[in-house]
């Protein structure tokens, strides 16, 4: 456990970590000898339990004091804290903690061997044997793993179909994006896919086509969220069916979250399901990830071997390269969603097919850090990590934001 908390602790900003039992007895910890760790035990765990008596399940909680802060994830038998400093940066910090937080709960497990973790991701299927090298091959060609998707994956497939098919009919292009297209785009690791947790459904869309895709929606009986559309319909559309009991995002042109993702070109052709390679950078934007996301970027790295340039059922590495070394915020996120993705691994893909994959990530890296950088890339380094280099998501539940209604 000690070396989990030295991973975390090597973040820059945090002062110490341990992790104590619900009781408050300490398990292992990695502090100055300053801190009380009891003290900060006995706050932690009375904490959450006052949280989890209110009914509320929280996965983790933020305790400023002072110049100080605690941060606390629930490791569900125990509990992680960190000490560090008030102004750190919250989203850095995550992405090594909640890492080493799924590690250190599967480490205290057997110690609570009668409240087991729940466990929401389908457990791994052996994955069959990688086919014998072919010169061009193709995913109709590919062996398809035989699994059976869950019933809420099912309908959210089918009601993804009717809307594409409904689409094509008044000659408007949509694009799934989710939850169907990793499952779609990995025929051979379906077995490793999560299952969906939102009854919710993405698509891609052209936003010289807003118009006639609203109309779509309301003859498919989805009723529009006219604030939402009204400050954000520029990039984005939302809808919602109650009688499905279904939500449903549009993005227009581009996948804005944490970074721009142009998508203009695959708005434009003739897609029903997003490729395999905007899919990916979709996934290697993200700052903050959920372990669905991180499972989905180790599937895709696995299903899908490497391209310099446009080629069928291969991930386009030059794409991600061209953008890293034009843009110091992309290249900060990818490469730390790399380095994140390869320790998370082991977790995922099959021992057989590890090598495979960490071939593939490093092969990433090293065209990323090897590609000529412009000017504007070079610039933003010098400034760091000292300024933020990633925007904040647009939320449904978010405060509107005029600027943004201007497009």
């Amino acid at each position: 456990m000690e070396n989990h908390l030295k991973e975390i602790n090597a973040v820059l900003g945090v002062v110490g970590s341990f992790v104590c039992l619900s009781d408050g007895s300490l398990v292992a910890k990695a502090l100055p000898d300053k801190l009380d760790a009891a003290s900060a035990a006995h706050i932690a765990t009375q904490t959450l339990s006052a949280l989890d008596t209110s009914g509320q399940r929280i996965v983790e909680a933020d305790l400023i004091y002072g110049q100080g802060r605690l941060v606390l994830k629930n490791l569900r038998g125990g509990v992680l804290v960190i000490v560090c400093a008030r102004n750190i940066n919250i989203p850095l910090l995550n992405l090594t903690a909640n890492v080493a937080a799924k590690k250190l709960a599967a480490e205290i497990k057997p110690a609570r061997a009668a409240a087991p973790e729940p466990v929401s991701t389908p457990a791994p299927a052996p994955a069959e044997p990688a086919p014998a090298a072919a010169p061009k091959a193709h995913t109709a060609e590919l062996p398809v793993s035989n699994v059976t998707p869950t019933p809420l994956y099912a309908e959210l497939a089918q009601e993804t179909r009717d809307l594409i098919d409904a689409a094509q009919k008044l000659n408007v292009r949509l694009c799934a994006i989710d939850p169907i297209a990793v499952w779609e785009c990995c025929p051979r690791h379906r077995a490793l896919v999560s299952a969906p947790q939102k009854r919710q459904i993405e698509f891609l869309a052209q936003s010289a086509q807003s118009a006639m895709v609203i109309r779509l929606f309301e003859q498919k009986g989805y009723e529009a969220n006219q604030r939402f559309n009204a400050f954000h319909g520029s990039r984005r559309l939302n809808f919602s069916s109650k009688s499905r009991e279904l939500s449903a995002d549009v993005l227009l042109d581009a996948y804005e979250m944490y970074h721009h993702l142009d998508l203009k070109a695959v708005a434009a052709a003739n897609e029903k399901v997003l490729p395999e390679t905007p899919l990916l950078m979709l996934r290697l934007q993200l700052v903050e990830m959920s372990d669905a996301a991180m499972r989905d970027l180790c599937i895709l790295l696995l299903e899908h071997d490497l391209s310099v340039g446009p080629e069928k059922d291969k991930i386009d590495a030059s794409q991600i390269t061209r953008l890293c070394a034009d843009d110091w915020g992309w290249y900060k996120t990818v490469m730390l969603n790399l380095e994140r993705v390869e320790k998370a691994a082991g977790n995922v893909i099959p021992p057989a097919e590890q090598p495979t994959f960490v071939a593939r990530v490093n092969r990433i890296k090293q065209a990323i850090d090897s590609a000529p950088k412009s000017l504007r890339w070079q610039t933003r380094a010098r400034i760091g990590e000292s300024v933020r280099w990633y925007e904040t998501p647009i939320t449904l539940n978010g405060p509107a934001r005029p600027d943004l209604a201007m497009g």
